[in-house]
């Protein structure tokens, strides 16, 4: 789920009859814009999200104009931008 007013991604699983929600990747309250693992990742209003086959999620990060990839590593999430151009950015991949 894109926390968009929180600058975060969270995961919700079912636990029995109740359901657990954990950040995967930014940190509540920090915006920006920075590839990283887990909290160290920042996001500027995070939208929409898809999952594909392999459990990676995408993310349409909408105040940074790009699309970024949240790929699990262990107990940990890598999050990397794999497309658009931020305004302090020079790096574009299609």
């Amino acid at each position: 789920m894109a926390d968009t007013r929180n600058f975060s991604i969270r995961r919700i699983t079912p636990a029995g009859t109740n359901w657990v929600v954990s950040t995967i990747a930014g940190l509540a309250g920090h915006l920006g814009n920075a590839d990283g693992t887990n909290s160290a990742a920042r996001f500027n209003w995070p939208a929409g999200i898809a999952v594909d086959g392999l459990g990676c999620v995408y993310v349409t990060d909408e105040g940074n104009n790009t699309i970024r990839k949240i790929i699990p590593s262990g107990t940990n999430w890598v999050v990397s931008t794999v497309g658009g151009l931020t305004e302090n950015s020079t790096l574009s991949i299609l």
